[in-house]
């Protein structure tokens, strides 16, 4: 079939970037590098990632601090750079403050697998293996504080194991595998979309052990897609006496922001665009108004300064080339703390749905963006969408991929769906 251009916007010249205070001259950078492909090179984006960490610090990302030492969740002494995250006696103080099951055990050496082979006994009444992995972070920090109150209702409603909570990126993702790989029979996720990310990083493709989710996150995107309830009570019903789904993953290419080639799993959305810049922004300001509002300013700052470039993409053959904005990959439905964006996307349909969406001018997103948490956007004149098992995108400039949240590198980019890789326990 022959390549078929989307219609173009009659714009005559890029957007402009406008006058920014002194403070902002950390953010202007990392928008100028990142959130304009079509002015940077490859090394500009590169750079701008190095520089800039999630929390939006100048410093290396997860770096400062002690140095981690082997078998050990934490540094002595090691508090989150992140803000909002919480602090080191939020995690392991005595009696109130610490981790289920924390009583007596040594400070030093945590010792993580021997910590996992004991959470068969925890569980023994309901004959099912049971690991909580927690992100402290989440939700803008409260996950941390209130995970003592969430563990002891979970307790109480029959739902218990051992628990351990995440200090840097990449944590869960381990802790997931590890737990697997010794027995594990039901993961509970307590965090956001980020989390989940990172422990279907682990277990992507394993059989005999099950994901349950308690959602603490801002987004939650996943959760929705599913019907998993927001109610902490009600989620840890659903972990406890919820059918079990099979449901497809997603599985991307890309390039590193260092170099490289790089290969993660996604659960629920992935994107080539301003998708990604967006999700750039709305995680480095602070979610205290919530996630919708979160990414809302994010998509209208971004926008603002935002130059759509020629892309090419591919759906299983299908050629499409012209100016975008975005191109959206969608496992599930929804995207951006409740933008429903892909209204008919389905977990478990074996294929994706793929939204592309061309040259937008600023009345189409004003017009546009409240439909999409209906979702009622669509048809639109400058969007088409399609469905295809694989995807994939280029663009003469490298433009940010966002999965699930997170942004791990650029174009170009690969993504696949696999089907029936991951089990899910929902209400």
């Amino acid at each position: 079939m022959p390549d078929r251009a989307l219609e173009p916007d009659p714009r005559s010249r890029p957007r402009r970037q406008g006058d920014r205070p002194a403070d902002a001259r950390r953010t202007d950078r990392l928008e100028r590098r990142l959130l304009q492909p079509g002015r940077e090179s490859v090394r500009a984006l590169v750079e701008a990632r190095r520089a800039c960490g999630r929390d939006g610090g100048s410093g290396a990302l997860h770096g400062g601090g002690a140095a981690r030492r082997p078998g050990r969740l934490f540094a002595d002494g090691q508090r989150h750079r992140r803000r909002g995250r919480v602090q080191t006696d939020h995690r392991r103080g005595a009696t109130r403050c610490g981790r289920p099951h924390d009583a007596g055990r040594p400070r030093h050496g945590h010792g993580r697998r021997e910590a996992l082979t004991r959470y068969a006994s925890k569980s023994r009444q309901e004959n099912v293996r049971t690991v909580f992995l927690v992100n402290p972070a989440s939700a803008n920090g409260s996950t941390g504080r209130r995970w003592p109150a969430i563990a002891r209702r979970a307790a109480e409603a029959g739902l218990s194991g051992d628990s351990f909570l995440s200090g840097e990126r990449g944590d869960l993702t381990d802790l997931a595998r590890r737990a697997a790989e010794e027995g594990a029979e039901l993961l509970v996720v307590v965090g956001g979309d980020g989390s989940v990310s990172e422990v279907v990083n682990g277990i992507a493709g394993r059989e005999g052990v099950a994901l349950a989710l308690i959602p603490r996150g801002t987004g939650w995107d996943f959760a929705r897609s599913l019907g998993i309830p927001r109610n902490v009570d009600r989620a840890i019903g659903a972990a406890l006496t919820g059918k079990t789904r099979t449901i497809d993953l997603g599985r991307a290419t890309y390039r590193l922001w260092a170099g490289g080639e790089g290969q993660t799993w996604f659960a629920n959305v992935a994107s080539a665009g301003m998708s990604g810049a967006i999700a750039q922004r709305a995680n480095d300001t602070t979610k205290a108004l919530g996630g919708k509002a979160s990414y809302v300013w994010a998509t209208f700052a971004v926008f603002a300064r935002w130059s759509n470039t020629e892309v090419r993409v591919s759906v299983d053959g299908e050629t499409r080339r012209g100016r975008m904005h975005d191109v959206i990959v969608s496992n599930g439905p929804y995207i951006g703390g409740g933008m429903k964006i892909c209204p008919d996307a389905d977990l478990e349909d074996g294929a994706f749905d793929v939204l592309l969406i061309g040259d937008l001018t600023k009345r189409d997103l004003l017009l546009t963006l409240p439909k999409t948490f209906r979702g009622k956007h669509l048809p639109h004149p400058r969007a088409e969408l399609l469905r295809g098992t694989t995807v994939t995108v280029d663009a003469p400039e490298p433009l940010p991929v966002e999965l699930d949240g997170e942004q791990p590198g650029t174009t170009p980019a690969r993504f696949e769906i696999v089907p029936h890789a991951l089990r899910v326990r929902v209400p």
